[in-house]
């Protein structure tokens, strides 16, 4: 019960934190020295890359690292399946040309994460991974102790063809400004 809690209160913390700082972020906007002076060097891992790019005969590999999104009451057919959807092959096409590289946002987690770090140095930062979400975009960012999973696919812009039979009002925030 009192570990709910403090995961809780660390999930509210940390969206109101990330709230305050993409709110707060201007390009004339300043750093403070001693946030600046955190070396902090990020990890993203791009599971949207690696579930596209991955072959039938190493899905195995992909599975033992990414266990957490590899359910085990779904048989493997059901990946190779997902694989093969011409719907997800062009989803993560989109993906692609919206973040590249990922640069951008990766700066901006890291710069997060030395906010997190300065305020809190004994809490672990939780491992970044970006998925492919089928344009859940109730669950755009999910939060755990450890993990933090962005489903890029739900920031590809409002007015993006793949949300057109989504509410205009939700529509308005996806959009990669609000990641």
């Amino acid at each position: 019960m009192k570990h709910r809690l403090v995961v809780n209160l660390l999930h509210i913390f940390y969206s109101t934190l990330l709230v305050m700082l993409i709110w707060s972020c201007k390009e004339e906007a300043k750093i403070h020295p001693e946030i600046a002076g955190i070396q902090l060097e990020l990890e993203v891992n791009r599971f949207d890359q690696e579930f596209a790019a991955v072959s039938a005969e190493n899905l195995d590999v992909l599975k033992n690292k990414y266990p957490y999104l590899f359910p085990v009451q779904y048989p493997d057919s059901v990946w190779l399946l997902k694989m093969q959807d011409t719907l997800q092959q062009a989803l993560h096409q989109e993906i692609e040309l919206a973040f590249g590289d990922f640069n951008t946002q990766k700066e901006a987690l890291e710069l997060l994460y030395r906010h997190v770090n300065y305020y809190f140095p004994k809490q672990q930062l939780p491992r970044v991974v970006t998925v492919s979400s089928d344009v859940d975009y109730n669950n755009r960012v999910i939060l755990t102790d450890t993990l933090l999973l962005i489903g890029l696919d739900n920031y590809l812009g409002k007015d993006h063809r793949f949300y057109s039979g989504i509410e205009r009002y939700i529509a308005a925030g996806l959009d990669k400004k609000y990641l």
